[in-house]
């Protein structure tokens, strides 16, 4: 985490020191300039979130003097209530896309965590282990795990099985995170 944080450091302070280097002259005026520049990255949208850091601390976008003039002309002849409802339904339809952003952000983690718990998982598993296989079709009294299966073949991050009390293959691969490693003692018990 620590090593993390230093990376955002320097690279913001990079981006800062470019910024001082395009606005200000050659190392003279940057304690002047450096309140433009910080204003000019924290109000810049960002590619990855879609937006601002100015945006994500006050739940808002900035508002620069050209905003507030034309907000104004906007609203003219509308009242209080009706701006306040506008604010209020623009508010909420940005938290909803917020959280769906964030949903599938998410989603997304935690697929990539679970492929890279499956790829791992793959690496223990070789030809002639025992396995189990998860079952997916079963009721409320029926086992968790079909098996166990002998690995025949791994690919990538599959297996081919063939089953231990009729010597058949199953039909197709099965992917490393449906597998659970075979142990007698569990069995036995």
């Amino acid at each position: 985490m620590c090593t993390l944080l230093f990376f955002l450091t320097e690279n913001r302070n990079k981006e800062i020191g470019k910024l001082l280097r395009l606005l200000g002259r050659k190392n003279q005026d940057w304690d002047e300039v450096l309140p433009s520049a910080l204003w000019a990255l924290r109000t810049t949208k960002n590619t990855a979130t879609g937006h601002s850091s100015f945006e994500l601390v006050y739940g808002r976008e900035d508002q620069q003097p050209y905003d507030i003039a034309i907000r104004t002309i906007e609203n003219a002849g509308k009242s209080y209530d009706e701006i306040l409802m506008e604010k209020f339904v623009r508010h909420y339809q940005w938290t909803r896309e917020a959280c769906e952003n964030v949903k599938n952000a998410n989603k997304y983690w935690a697929t990539r965590r679970e492929e890279q718990i499956s790829m791992k998982k793959g690496k223990e598993l070789k030809a002639g282990d025992l396995v189990l296989v998860r079952n997916f079709s079963r009721t409320k009294l029926e086992p968790y795990y079909n098996g166990p299966f002998k690995i025949l073949k791994i690919q990538f991050n599959t297996a081919t099985l063939i089953d231990q009390k009729t010597g058949k293959q199953l039909d197709r691969n099965v992917h490393f995170k449906n597998l659970v490693k075979f142990n007698s003692a569990y069995r036995e018990a």
